[in-house]
């Protein structure tokens, strides 16, 4: 078993059964030694390391392949939760990100946080790019709008006893901000998005809550 294969395996079982399991369980899971393990990787918060780049390599390729979608306008580019592929990559490895974050902050800082401000960046130069289209408000600062719509639909997500339906943030939120910031023309093609998607963002929506109600 190669080391990228043992970085690929072990991923798999760290979002399944978390970043606590010990090294002895994984060496068997794997079908190594302990002494292969350790060859291979400094310890385990090395192997952890690795799986986090990994997993990370994985989304950084589906969002570059759904950003040049050449069938996809700026709004749908701007909106990944319109992307089944990189919702499904994402929740089946939360188990081991939300692990990570929590046992190993350094980690998560160093690579985690680095990777989602490179996402809030490309979605500022789709915003922008939206503006020169004719598609978006050309006086709102880009950076500033991402930055409320993210931390908008996240500080509803994050409620631990969440009292309101994935339907409810979809309308009050989601599309309100969107609306928000749309040009005439803008307002058309979004339209033509959201009621073409409704149901499927919603039910993305649903799944985050579902998520975080977890405990993922």
């Amino acid at each position: 078993m190669t080391k990228e294969e043992i970085i690929i395996r072990c991923t798999e079982i760290f979002s399944s059964e978390g970043v606590k399991i010990t090294t002895e369980e994984l060496s068997h899971n794997l079908g190594i030694s302990k002494r292969t393990l350790y060859s291979l990787f400094e310890n385990k918060t090395n192997l952890i390391q690795e799986c986090t780049v990994y997993i990370l390599s994985l989304l950084n390729k589906t969002i570059s392949d759904y950003h040049k979608d050449a069938n996809s306008n700026v709004i749908e580019k701007l909106l990944p939760i319109n992307s089944q592929k990189l919702n499904n990559l994402i929740y089946q490895r939360n188990r081991m990100l939300s692990d990570v974050k929590k046992l190993y902050p350094d980690i998560y800082k160093s690579i985690v946080d680095k990777y989602f401000q490179k996402i809030q960046n490309i979605s500022v130069k789709l915003f922008e790019q939206g503006q020169e289209e004719g598609l978006f408000i050309k006086d709102i600062n880009a950076q500033v709008f991402i930055s409320l719509f993210n931390s908008s639909l996240h500080s509803f997500l994050n409620i631990k006893e969440i009292k309101f339906t994935s339907e409810d943030i979809y309308k009050s939120v989601f599309c309100v901000l969107l609306r928000g910031v749309c040009t005439e023309k803008g307002l058309t093609i979004l339209q033509k998005n959201l009621t073409k998607k409704k149901e499927r963002i919603i039910k993305e929506i649903e799944i985050c809550i579902m998520k975080y109600n977890n405990g993922l």
